[in-house]
């Protein structure tokens, strides 16, 4: 299971659903990595993302490819700690 949780005092509507859009999509497609690494090991994976994001950064110019490049390397951090 995996949660995102943006908030809502530095970014209206729009664009705390375009970050959990991205975000789900990412997810998505590291996720049958992820179960596979927990199947072996036994383990139950429940993840909470939260954005925090930057001052100076546009939601708006924050790419796929740049989302999925940190799910990516969150994801493999995790399955080679179990």
């Amino acid at each position: 299971q995996v949660g995102f949780k943006i908030p809502s005092r530095k970014l209206n509507a729009v664009r705390r659903n375009r970050i959990r859009r991205l975000l789900r999509e990412a997810f998505s497609q590291e996720l049958p990595a992820l179960i596979s690494s927990a199947v072996n090991s036994s383990a139950r994976i429940g993840l909470i993302v939260f954005y925090k994001g930057a001052k100076d950064v546009a939601v708006e110019r924050i790419s796929m490819a740049q989302i999925q490049q940190d799910v990516h390397m969150f994801c493999r951090a995790i399955a080679l700690s179990m």
